[in-house]
């Protein structure tokens, strides 16, 4: 058994089978290597799609709200008051309910 093995040793041990070996290590890290940078350039560039999504939708927003701000204005408002005919309230009656009560279950 123990000549077997020292057999086994010497015959791996040969330059030849240990540059098969060393060869196919090498090939395998590489393309390891090859497809982890691939993927860490595709995870990159997805990031860099979101961030330019997320740029486009920041100068939506803000073209959004400067246009809330214009309907809202003080001009836009009396515009649209007199387009559809408004008439400013004169004298103002407020209801009160006489008893605070409220019927419970």
């Amino acid at each position: 058994m123990s000549e077997d093995k020292s057999k086994f040793y010497t015959r791996i041990l040969q330059p030849k089978v240990m540059n098969v070996f060393m060869t196919g290590c090498i090939v395998a890290l590489g393309i390891l290597y090859i497809g982890q940078v691939n993927a860490s350039a595709s995870k990159a560039r997805q990031v860099s799609i979101l961030e330019d999504t997320e740029r486009s939708l920041h100068v939506d927003n803000e073209r959004l709200a400067a246009k809330i701000d214009n309907l809202r204005s003080l001009d836009s408002v009396m515009q649209r008051e007199q387009f559809l005919g408004l008439v400013a309230v004169q004298k103002v009656v407020y209801v009160s309910a006489a008893t605070e009560t409220v019927a419970l279950r």
